[in-house]
């Protein structure tokens, strides 16, 4: 299972038109995996709260984390305010795709705040 590999280091599940209980299962197994630096969740719907809080509270957890791709994920709203909250206290991430969301300006400056207040982020 994903929680017993502990040395995880880069996980891709971009594409996988997985169900939410699918997302929220995999990120809640990934609370475990110390290890991990690259994770993918590109081109799968997380337009739920829930999924987005679960996906962002995984952010945290993963403190070496250094690359994230959320792109083509219909992020909006309090999703995007939910992950910009996460991204500001993650200081190993050194990069992350947000591309192709549907964020307002007003969640673009919670997304900046976070960027400047993480001083690794490209």
């Amino acid at each position: 299972t994903i929680s017993s590999n502990l040395s995880l280091k880069h996980f891709d599940i971009s594409n996988c038109e997985l169900s939410e209980t699918n997302i929220v299962g995999i990120m809640i197994a990934l609370h475990k995996v110390s290890k991990l630096k690259f994770i993918d969740i590109s081109h799968n719907e997380l337009t739920n709260d829930y999924i987005t809080s679960k996906v962002s509270s995984c952010i945290t957890t993963n403190i070496s984390l250094q690359s994230i791709n959320l792109s083509c994920c219909n992020l909006q709203g309090i999703g995007v305010e939910l992950i910009a909250t996460e991204l500001a206290k993650l200081k190993s991430l050194m990069s992350i795709d947000l591309s192709n969301n549907p964020i307002t300006s007003a969640n673009a400056s919670s997304v900046a705040d976070a960027v400047r207040s993480n001083c690794k982020l490209e």
